[in-house]
């Protein structure tokens, strides 16, 4: 697998996990994977600020292997054998689409929550860093630039399932999207996603 992909070793740490062994259609056995990559230095640069906190880290999960341990756990149980979890951040969404046994895609957007807040046109001190729980409030009006942002966003979100579909689940549809955010300060995107 690491030569499939753009793997520098000397600046990055490369893991996998086999989720189960698969038959293709045309009887090909095949193990189907989770890889992931993470930076080194950053990596480092958590276990040190972790570490002067004295809390020493142990590990360190990605989001996507955080929900997955919610899912494996039966903490949080969907109520479909196939779901998509969209994660929204301030300048990127990442869609992560599941099994009952595990993460089977993920995919990174540039769409992110200060895309989709109102007032980000009319008042840019908004694009500052904010902590959750502190994000502005987004006004009713909407204006057509957050409008099409959220309408593309949304769209991606449905081909992103409807790819893992036709890809990863044989053909059964990916019907419940979860969304991982402070999505009450951006309304009008959650309304079109309700839809």
């Amino acid at each position: 697998m690491k030569r499939e992909t753009d793997f520098d070793e000397t600046k990055e740490i490369f893991d996998f996990e086999v989720l189960e062994d698969i038959v293709t259609d045309d009887g090909v056995k095949k193990k189907n994977l989770v890889v992931f990559s993470g930076n080194r230095q950053r990596i480092r640069s958590l276990q040190s600020i972790f570490g002067r906190a004295g809390y020493p880290l142990t590990g360190i999960t990605a989001i996507p292997f955080a929900l997955q341990n919610y899912f494996r756990t039966r903490l949080l149980e969907p109520d479909a054998p196939y779901f998509a979890v969209t994660h929204i951040c301030q300048e990127t969404s990442d869609i992560y689409c599941f099994s009952r046994a595990g993460m089977v895609l993920a995919r990174s957007l540039r769409t992110g929550a200060l895309n989709l807040i109102g007032e980000l046109d009319e008042n840019p001190e908004i694009a500052q860093f904010f902590l959750p729980g502190d994000e502005p409030e987004a006004s009713a009006s909407i204006s057509p630039q957050v409008q099409e942002i959220s309408e593309r966003l949304v769209s991606k979100i449905i081909r992103t399932g409807d790819y893992c579909a036709q890809h990863y689940t044989g053909n059964t549809p990916i019907t419940h999207y979860y969304f991982l955010a402070e999505t009450g300060m951006f309304g009008p995107f959650m309304d079109l996603a309700k839809k």
